[in-house]
Parts: structure tokens; C-alpha cells; sequence
């Protein structure tokens, strides 16, 4: 959800689960998420604006 500055999660059946993802410049935030990869127990988020990665713990959103 680009637009949004956030990355929505949905189930296989379409089921919205979670969002997670703010505006802005520092740790944890998006500007422009344009892709996402998951690895391991991580969420890797690239991000348009800032030019960069930006990695999520799976752990905090209370998936293991």
C-alpha cells in the first residue's frame, strides 16, 4: 500500500490479517514501499523515497 506508507498482510482467501508501516524518515518507517520479501523470521521492505531497506521483525507482530 504504497500510497498508505504501509505494508498490508492478508491471508491465502483474501482475509485482511495486519498492517504495520508509518509515514516517515526514521527506523521503522516507510515513505514508498514498493516490494517486500520475508526470510527467515524477517520482513525485508524497499522503500522508493528513502532509497533503502527497511527490516521488520516477525516476532513484533506476534508471528512465529
Amino acid at each position: 500500500d504504497s500510497e498508505n506508507h504501509r505494508i498490508q498482510v492478508f491471508d491465502l482467501d483474501g482475509n485482511f490479517l495486519r498492517q504495520f508501516g508509518n509515514y516517515g524518515d526514521s527506523n521503522g518507517h516507510l515513505n514508498h514501499p514498493i516490494d517486500v520479501h520475508v526470510y527467515d523470521n524477517e520482513v525485508f521492505v524497499a522503500d522508493d523515497i528513502r532509497k533503502s531497506i527497511i527490516v521488520f521483525n516477525l516476532s513484533l507482530f506476534g508471528v512465529s
